[in-house]
Order: C-alpha cells, then structure tokens, then sequence
C-alpha cells in the first residue's frame, strides 16, 4: 500500500523530502498496520498545461 502525492512545476526533491517527512513525523497519513506502507513520489518539472480560455491558478 501506498501514497503516491504527484508535484508538477517549480518543485525540487529536497522541498518534496520535506513534506513527506512532515506527514510521516505527524502521521497525518494512518496505513493499517498488517501491510507495509510507504510513500511513491512523482516530480514533473513542467508546470500545468494551460487550457485556452480556462481560468487556473497560476503556477510558478
């Protein structure tokens, strides 16, 4: 089992290591016990596609 959080943009591993590390120590995230868990991370350095015509956040 695992958490497979997905960063796109201007994201680097050590700001992503970070944040994995955050929930672990806080254990915000709860897996069951009887199943190892653990956390598959995905860094697209592209930003967000931009629709034409749509309205998204603005993305650094």
């Amino acid at each position: 089992m695992a958490s497979c959080p997905g960063y796109r943009g201007n994201t680097v591993p050590k700001d992503v290591n970070a944040a994995t590390a955050t929930v672990r120590r806080k254990h915000t995230i709860l897996f069951v016990d009887w199943c190892p868990a653990g956390f598959k991370v995905s860094i697209n350095y592209l930003p967000p596609p931009a629709v034409p015509g749509g309205d998204p956040a603005k993305a650094e």
